[in-house]
């Protein structure tokens, strides 16, 4: 083997992984690609960010917000990362329930109908 054979193969290799680092990078979500230490705290339209929704929708989700600047328009609101991860839980696990799950939380099948 020639060395412009083995030069040619070592780029090709790199090349490759290069490629690779690449493609793993941009599969990094973005606010983990911006803060590899994530905060503990989110603004709104960081929290909507997070959560792949609109900041109006995310004020009807009901997730419990911090006020540390008081209540009030104009306020700093922030949400707890943990909270909203735990809130995310508690509907999946809603949304997973069966029949007999309903039943033992005494709702009758005519409650389950789709009018």
């Amino acid at each position: 083997m020639t060395n412009e054979m083995e030069k040619a193969m070592l780029d090709k290799l790199v090349l490759g992984l290069i490629e690779k680092a690449v493609e793993r990078l941009e599969a990094i979500k973005p606010w983990e690609r911006e803060n590899y230490i994530k905060p503990a705290t989110m603004k709104k339209k960081e929290a909507a960010h997070y959560l792949g929704i609109s900041t109006p929708l995310l004020d009807r989700l009901g997730i419990t917000k911090i006020h540390p600047n008081g209540v009030g328009p104009g306020r700093l609101v922030l949400y707890r990362r943990e909270t909203i991860d735990e809130w995310l839980r508690k509907k999946e696990l809603e949304d997973n329930k069966t029949f007999e799950d309903y039943l033992d939380d005494e709702i009758s099948e005519e409650d389950l109908k789709v009018n």
